[in-house]
C-alpha cells in the first residue's frame, strides 16, 4: 500500500454524524421535558449541548471523513481532519490523520496514559461493564488477589525485556490487576464481577503505571469493540504483540 493515503468526507459519514447529533438531542430533550431532579437536568442539558456540538465542530473545525489504511487498506474513519492514534481493525496498525492526510503513527511515540491496545488471551471478553478504578498500589494488588483468587484471570504474557514505558533495561517488575464486570452470555443471567491481572510487568526505576486493561474501539466505520492490554509506549506495544501473537480475530 502507499505510505499515505486520504480521508474523503462522504455523503454516509455526514449522515452519520447528524443522526447521532439528532438523537442526542432528542434524547436530552426527552430528559429535560421529564426531568423531576437537578441531576437529570444536568444529564439532558449536556446531551442536547453535546448534540448540537456535533454538527457545529465540523463546520468551523472542518469534517472527518473515511479513508484507507495506508498499511493494509482497510477503511478508517476519523471524526476530525486531524486525529491521532486510528487503530486500523484489518492490520492492528496505528494510523494518524494529519488535515485529512493518513500515515503510520511514529513508532517511538509516548504517551501520558496507556493508549496503545494489544489483544489479550481471553476472547470471551468484549465490553467491560461499570469498571472500578485500576489498581496499581502492589500491596494491595496482592491482597487482592489472595481474596479474589478463585475468579481472577492472569495474563499468561511473555513480556519484552525492557521497560514498557520508555524501553529501557528494566529495574522492577510490577503486578496489575482489575476488577471489571462482564456482561451476561444468556437472557436472566446476572453479570460477573472477574479480576483480571498482571504479573512480572517490567519497568525502569524511573517508570511505573505503563498499562492497563480496558474495552477499546476500533477506528473502522462500525466502531467494533475488544478488550485489550493498553500501553504508553507503541514500540512496546508492538513488540508485546510479536512475542505473544494473540489476535482480536474476526
Amino acid at each position: 500500500m502507499a505510505t499515505e493515503t486520504r480521508l474523503a468526507t462522504s455523503t454516509t459519514y455526514v449522515l452519520k454524524r447528524i443522526g447521532l447529533a439528532a438523537a442526542a438531542v432528542g434524547l436530552g430533550g426527552i430528559i429535560l421535558l421529564n426531568a423531576d431532579a437537578f441531576l437529570l437536568y444536568v444529564v439532558g442539558g449536556a446531551l442536547a449541548i453535546g448534540g448540537v456540538a456535533m454538527v457545529i465542530m465540523p463546520v468551523v473545525v472542518g469534517f472527518g471523513g473515511i479513508g484507507p489504511c495506508p498499511i493494509c487498506g482497510s477503511i478508517l474513519e476519523s471524526n476530525d481532519p486531524s486525529q491521532k492514534n486510528l487503530l486500523c481493525k484489518g492490520c492492528t496498525s496505528y494510523i494518524d490523520a494529519e488535515n485529512k492526510n493518513l500515515r503510520k503513527s511514529s513508532e517511538d511515540r509516548i504517551t501520558q496514559v496507556p493508549v496503545f491496545a494489544a489483544p489479550t488471551p481471553w476472547s470471551d471478553l468484549r465490553l467491560v461493564l461499570s469498571p472500578t478504578i485500576a489498581l496499581s498500589t502492589q500491596d494491595y494488588v496482592a491482597n487482592l488477589l489472595m481474596s479474589k483468587k478463585g475468579s481472577v484471570r492472569m495474563l499468561p504474557a511473555q513480556w519484552p525485556k525492557a521497560c514498557c514505558v520508555c524501553g529501557k533495561a528494566p529495574k522492577k517488575v510490577e503486578k496489575y490487576a482489575r476488577t471489571i464486570m462482564v456482561p451476561p452470555s444468556g437472557i436472566g443471567v446476572r453479570d460477573t464481577e472477574t479480576v483480571v491481572a498482571a504479573e512480572d510487568v517490567p519497568y525502569c526505576e524511573a517508570h511505573s503505571g505503563g498499562i492497563q486493561f480496558d474495552t477499546i474501539h476500533f477506528s473502522n466505520p462500525e466502531n467494533d469493540a475488544a478488550f485489550a492490554i493498553l500501553f504508553r509506549s507503541l514500540s512496546y506495544r508492538n513488540e508485546f504483540m510479536r512475542l505473544n501473537g494473540w489476535s482480536w480475530g474476526a
